[in-house]
Order: structure tokens, then C-alpha cells, then sequence
């Protein structure tokens, strides 16, 4: 009788010592540990311009109280220039001594249409202004290709360069020297061979 008694007490201790252990703890449906989040860094594209960008310094020329950037292209064939200050101010454009083509005058959108001047030498605009045909001299290196009187020495714009004044850029190309206003988008490429406007 001592024997059953001890296993019954035995018994019931184990059995009160199990029902009073405290549960385990739960774990957490959602970790209150902080998260870190990768995420992927955004990659910046940006479109370099394939051309090398020369110093607008480099072609800039003073003739009195005109100020203008002024060059030729390789081929002494392209006289351009952007005028800064002066009579002409913010003319720009190009001449092509040697041509082709023959500008249009038959229609209002024609380049050389209700030109009061001889026409067609070239392409020129008005600061963001619409495009016109050009015939008299205003830049310096149209005058260093063609007189009438001396121009000083201008700087050739080798092809793959570009030259930015004003808010006009153009470029030097073997196929011809396309010029562009920042602001309107208008804009012109002239060779010897063609022309085109944009």
C-alpha cells in the first residue's frame, strides 16, 4: 500500500507539474524585426552626342560691332556663322559657294519665295524664326570663300565637331553641315550636292 501510494502521489505530481509548466512562447505571425528591401538602383541613360563639341571662342570673329562665331567647313566649299551682337544680330546659317541645287521660289514655303534680294546661296533664320534662302554676305567666313573684301582668318569646323552659340548648334559632316535652333527645332543641312530643312 505504500508502494501504490507512492506511484500515486508520483502520478499526481507529474501530473500537476505538466499542467502548471507555462506554454511555449508563440512565435510571431509577422517579425517585428525590420526589413530591408532591395531594390534594384536605377540606371541613368543618357545620350551622349556622338560629335566633339568645340568652344564657340575657337570661330568667334569681331568686325566692327559685330560679334559672330564664323567658320568653314573643311572643304572651303560651306561658309556658316551665328551672329551675336551687331546689325545682324542673331542671324545664323550657312553659304555654299560651290552648289547644285537650285532653291525654290515658286511657293510661299519655298525658301526664296518673295525674296527681295538675289537668293539661293544658302540657308539662314532669324533667331527660332522660319527659314529663308540667303544671298548677301553677313558672315565673316562667307566673305574669306567669296570677297568682295578681306576677311581675317577663319577657322575650319572639322568634320565629327560641332560649334554651339546663341542657342544654335551645328555640326560638320563629310556629307554636309546641318544646323539647328535648340529652341524651335528648325533647322537646315546643306553640301554641294542637296539641302534639306527640318
Amino acid at each position: 500500500m505504500k508502494i501504490g501510494g507512492l506511484v500515486g502521489a508520483l502520478a499526481l505530481l507529474l501530473l500537476v507539474t505538466g499542467c502548471t509548466q507555462s506554454p511555449p512562447t508563440p512565435t510571431p505571425a509577422h517579425s517585428t524585426k525590420p526589413r530591408t528591401v532591395s531594390t534594384p538602383s536605377a540606371t541613368l541613360t543618357t545620350s551622349a552626342s556622338p560629335y566633339i563639341s568645340d568652344a564657340a571662342s575657337t570661330y568667334t570673329v569681331t568686325d566692327g560691332d559685330d560679334v559672330q562665331v564664323s567658320w568653314l567647313a573643311p572643304s572651303r566649299n560651306i561658309a556658316c556663322g551665328i551672329v551675336l551682337s551687331g546689325a545682324s544680330a542673331h542671324v545664323w546659317g550657312c553659304s555654299v559657294k560651290d552648289h547644285t541645287w537650285v532653291a525654290p521660289s515658286a511657293n510661299p514655303a519655298d525658301i526664296c519665295y518673295n525674296s527681295g534680294e538675289d537668293c539661293g546661296t544658302g540657308i539662314e533664320a532669324l533667331g527660332s524664326g522660319k527659314l529663308r534662302g540667303r544671298g548677301e554676305t553677313v558672315f565673316e567666313s562667307q566673305r574669306a570663300i567669296d570677297g568682295p573684301f578681306p576677311a581675317p582668318a577663319i577657322q575650319t569646323l572639322a568634320y565629327g565637331h560641332s560649334v554651339t552659340a546663341d542657342g544654335v548648334t551645328c555640326v560638320s559632316l563629310e556629307t554636309g553641315m546641318t544646323c539647328t535652333n535648340i529652341t524651335s527645332g528648325h533647322g537646315f543641312t546643306l553640301s554641294k550636292s542637296t539641302y534639306s530643312t527640318h
